[in-house]
């Protein structure tokens, strides 16, 4: 009888360290009200946003085209919302993107344009930019690195 006793003890401290730890996992998100998720969203859509459009204009080395491109665009929603070192944060996060797109146009190249004449090789050497920020945009990382971040500014949502 005794044992039957210290196994149910037990059992109920094992259930109550792991409602515990679960409670602690979900903290962050559970205790925003509705009216803060929603700013919340908005604002991961944003963050999202800027690094779409930060990949496209590092991407295409800053060139007059994307800059009179993105002053004509309004998917963000103000022009510096972000705390300074988000900036930074962005711009790092779409380098290797960047990366990623001069070795996919350079293998491009190798395997398909050389040997092409000069015409054929300028209408269709480039670099797949849009296509890999965009991938990037819809990826889960991002999603999860933007909620993150914007969950550390609360002065946007709260």
């Amino acid at each position: 009888m005794k044992s039957k006793y210290n196994s149910f003890i037990i059992a109920l401290i094992v259930m109550a360290v792991i409602s515990c730890g679960s409670n602690e996992s979900n903290s962050g998100n559970s205790k925003l009200t509705i009216d803060e998720r929603d700013k919340v969203d908005f604002w991961i859509t944003d963050y999202k946003n800027v690094v779409f459009q930060r990949c496209l204009f590092l991407g295409f080395s800053k060139s007059s085209e994307i800059r009179n491109l993105l002053k004509k665009d309004r998917s963000r929603h103000q022009d510096v919302a972000f705390e300074l070192s988000q900036y930074k944060r962005i711009d790092s996060l779409v380098q290797p993107i960047i990366k990623q797109a001069k070795i996919d146009s350079i293998n491009f190249y190798h395997q398909y344009l050389i040997g092409n004449d000069s015409i054929e090789i300028e209408e269709q050497n480039g670099l797949p930019m849009m296509k890999l920020c965009l991938a990037y945009y819809e990826s889960n990382e991002l999603q999860e690195i933007a909620e993150e971040n914007v969950l550390l500014m609360p002065h946007l949502w709260k």
